[in-house]
């Protein structure tokens, strides 16, 4: 089909702008903990005003400590947070309690380091007892632990130091000096690398970027009073700065402070000490972007922050066509629009998601439509083509 530029001249242009805070957004969640009081939040952090909001009270948590973990399902829009021995999920738009369990584990141990699985609906995490570590699953129908990996030694565990790599179907954690896979089916390794600090610099704080499959971090030399974006090599163990030139700001991180990454828009954030401040790094330019301080009471924190993370399923976006006739859409990459053409006379819809699978924008057409894109950041975007059949082609996009 040769597609007639002239005639998209007069396609009506529909806007994803006003939606795009329903994707990934400008907010960071984490736990608001209150010394003083008799509890602590779920709170969201606005990384465009710099506001912090308490959303829902933590039932049951009246302290804090360094074996709390959270994680997030950006599909269904979950922030879990484990206390070791139980787990509260909370829905991210509402701040709603949707999720509140108790584990089945000995008194000596607990559960660490938690991923939630989409693509089987399982917790992944690490069960201590300080003298052995294990990786487990906890189905929350069942109300099951199963071991994956008995045996994997001792090792310390601090925070969310740990991610589900969905391409390689992978848990990976970071514990003392070292960044360790196991195979989520079989729990065998598939690697255990030594980190090989830069001279003078400590590398820590481990996120993944699911647009590169790229493993990033903060180094830093306390020496000199800066800090760096890095990315870490798994099979050397080598530690590459992003960028030499650093920051001065936020040097220390509070254990359990919490790290995490905009898989939309490519920014590192962290907690960071003294103050409290929450900072945001480029991954592209390696250089500080946001800087904020809470200006929190004394004794109080945000604490094991997180934005969604990657899902299971953008593999099941490669380019497919299903009994659709020809459908076109283009330019790709593309920059301020994205156009769809249909030979179908039928009506249809086009759905636009970031790399999470969160929806960014709906809208139905016969035959054309040209959607304005101006305000969505360069990245890869997910999309489908639903007519009233199913979905008739779906894939991958980049805007450049």
């Amino acid at each position: 089909m040769k597609i007639n530029y002239n005639f998209l001249k007069i396609i009506l242009v529909l806007s994803c702008n006003n939606l795009q805070a329903i994707g990934q957004g400008s907010y960071i969640y984490g736990v608001h903990m209150k010394p003083g009081a008799i509890t602590n939040d779920f709170a969201r952090y606005d990384t465009t005003t710099g506001t912090l909001t308490d959303l829902q009270t933590i039932p049951g948590l009246t302290g804090f400590g360094t074996i709390y973990t959270s994680c997030t399902d950006p599909v269904s829009n979950r922030y879990y947070f484990c206390s070791g021995k139980r787990i509260i999920g909370f829905d991210m738009s509402t701040g709603n309690i949707v999720l509140d369990h108790t584990l089945p584990l000995a008194a000596n141990a607990n559960y660490y380091s938690i991923q939630f699985n989409q693509c089987n609906g399982l917790f992944y995490g690490l069960i201590s007892n300080f003298s052995n570590l294990s990786l487990a699953t906890y189905d929350t129908t069942t109300g099951i632990l199963s071991t994956v990996s008995p045996n994997l030694g001792t090792g310390i565990i601090f925070g969310s130091m740990s991610f589900i790599d969905y391409s390689n179907s992978r848990y990976v954690w970071e514990y003392l000096n070292t960044v360790a896979a196991l195979d989520l089916s079989t729990g065998q390794f598939e690697f255990n690398t030594t980190i090989l600090n830069l001279p003078n610099e400590l590398f820590f704080h481990i996120v993944y970027k699911c647009s590169n499959q790229t493993i990033y971090g903060t180094s830093a030399n306390p020496a000199i009073t800066k800090k760096y974006l890095a990315v870490f090599d798994t099979s050397s163990g080598n530690v590459t700065h992003v960028s030499n030139t650093g920051w001065s700001l936020g040097i220390y991180k509070p254990v359990s402070g919490g790290f995490t990454i905009d898989q939309t828009g490519g920014i590192y954030y962290y907690i960071g000490t003294p103050g409290f401040i929450m900072l945001g790094v480029s991954t592209a330019t390696g250089t500080l972007v946001h800087s904020k301080n809470l200006n929190l009471p004394t004794g109080e924190g945000f604490f094991l922050i997180q934005k969604p993370g990657c899902i299971c399923n953008t593999t099941g976006f490669n380019e497919t066509t299903i009994n659709s006739g020809e459908i076109n859409i283009f330019p790709i990459p593309f920059s301020d629009r994205i156009n769809i053409i249909s030979n179908n006379k039928e009506l249809s819809e086009i759905i636009l998601y970031d790399i999470t699978a969160r929806k960014l924008c709906q809208q139905k057409f016969i035959n054309t439509v040209s959607l304005n894109t101006e305000q969505l950041v360069k990245g890869i975007y997910l999309y489908e083509v639903k007519n009233k059949n199913g979905v008739i082609r779906k894939g991958k996009v980049v805007k450049d």
